[in-house]
């Protein structure tokens, strides 16, 4: 680590790295597990009026309906959840 990011590391706690991360082989894989629960959560929890139309949106605004969903077990830190089917 170059003089100058260690010395920021250690006043700050972080060093920002660029070009660390590849987005397609490092972050898509991610973002595509984080989706995949989020249609999980939506079948499980959204009411059925609105199932399709959540599945539909794009990874921003499903995140953000994720969200809105009243899921008790998500709003507690610790508690864990399933995403099967309670049938």
């Amino acid at each position: 680590m170059k003089s100058l990011n260690k010395k920021k590391f250690e006043e700050q706690g972080y060093a920002i790295v660029k070009n660390v991360l590849n987005f397609d082989n490092d972050l898509k894989p991610i973002l595509n597990d984080m989706e995949y629960v989020m249609d999980r959560l939506i079948h499980k929890f959204s009411p059925k009026s609105k199932i399709l139309k959540a599945l539909k949106l794009k990874f921003e605004k499903k995140y953000q309906f994720v969200s809105s969903l009243n899921i008790f077990d998500l709003r507690n830190s610790g508690s864990t959840f399933s995403t099967t089917s309670n049938s």
